[in-house]
């Protein structure tokens, strides 16, 4: 019962960093970046 619990919070906390990256992302998005960034999908986007 516990490893099920635990997997469920790595889940919710993979979930949570994906959409915290995500709001971020589009939060400084007006920011230049010399390199791209890469996003949830893998894919570098260049500004």
């Amino acid at each position: 019962m516990k490893k099920i619990f635990k997997i469920g919070i790595l889940l919710l906390l993979l979930l949570f960093s994906l959409t915290a990256c995500s709001v971020l992302r589009e939060v400084v998005g007006d920011i230049p970046y010399n390199n791209g960034v890469p996003d949830a999908t893998g894919t570098i986007r260049y500004q």
